[in-house]
This record gives structure tokens, C-alpha cells and sequence, in this order.
């Protein structure tokens, strides 16, 4: 990454060339932090880990990768119901 940016800069900089309704970032790193302060007020920001880790800027939590994945399964479904 060029020096001078992060996470954070990086997704806003993908952001403005995009159409995207709700951005959703899932992390599991300190430096997801910079994400998660991004998206504060215009997407959602979902920390894998335990609640009771360092302070975060995170929405909320899932507690491991399996969590992610029947996140992500259902989501897929949810939306393969509306036509899309």
C-alpha cells in the first residue's frame, strides 16, 4: 500500500467509484480499525473476534470464521429470494 494510506483510505477511495447501497466490511485485524471508523454512519462494520477485545469502531461481532461463513450463506439465500 502506498505510503500514507490504510484500510480506511483505500475503502473510501473504492467507495467513491462505487453504487453501493450498504457497504458491509468484516475484519478480524487492529488495522480493520480504519474501515470500521470509514464506514461509521454509512455502512456496517462486523468485527470476528471476542466483544470483549481491544475498543472498536466495529457494529458488532462474530465470534470466528465459521460465524462469516453461515453469515454470508444466509445473506446469499435472503437475497437469491428476491430475484436478484
Amino acid at each position: 500500500m502506498p505510503q500514507g494510506w490504510n484500510k480506511g483510505s483505500a475503502v473510501l477511495r473504492l467507495l467513491a467509484r462505487s453504487d453501493a447501497d450498504l457497504p458491509v466490511y468484516i475484519g478480524d485485524d487492529t488495522t480493520d480499525e480504519d474501515v470500521f471508523s470509514v464506514l461509521a454512519g454509512r455502512g456496517i462494520g462486523i468485527r470476528v473476534g471476542r466483544p470483549e477485545a481491544p475498543p472498536t469502531a466495529a457494529d458488532g461481532f462474530l465470534p470466528d470464521c465459521d460465524a462469516v461463513r453461515e453469515l454470508l450463506k444466509t445473506w446469499l439465500l435472503i437475497d437469491s429470494s428476491k430475484g436478484r
